[in-house]
């Protein structure tokens, strides 16, 4: 896959969301009323950080090369999972969830430093 294509396809997948926020989550429910329900902060904290890590994806430094690229688009996406499982466990009551988003936290930021490991051996080439 093109760094062209990975581009176009994450801009294709946030330029729909608008759209698919206007779509009925359920049987019987109209246009926008989701955005009439009353959202909790953790909710608007959530979709905030959603937004944060969608920028810095997009922002990612793309060389070509898909193991590099992989690389540069995951450190942030893993973050963003580890930022959202935070925001949950502040507010979140479930064990069972409670404990995936703690694993959550401890596999991404381990995958984080085996990400940051490799891309010390294999530097991106000058531009």
């Amino acid at each position: 896959m093109t760094y062209s294509t990975i581009r176009l396809s994450l801009f294709a997948m946030l330029a729909a969301s608008p759209v698919l926020a206007q779509a009925p989550a359920m049987p019987g429910m109209k246009p926008g009323m989701a955005q009439e329900m009353p959202m909790s902060a953790n909710h608007t904290e959530m979709m905030r950080q959603m937004e944060v890590m969608n920028k810095a994806m997009m922002g990612a430094p793309m060389t070509g090369n898909p193991d590099q690229d992989l690389v540069s688009m995951m450190l942030p996406h893993h973050q963003g999972a580890i930022d959202m499982a935070r925001i949950y466990l502040r507010d979140g009551k479930d064990p069972e969830i409670r404990r995936m988003a703690q694993k959550i936290i401890t596999d991404q930021e381990r995958e984080i430093r085996e990400f940051k490991a490799w891309q010390a051996k294999h530097p991106m080439p000058a531009r």
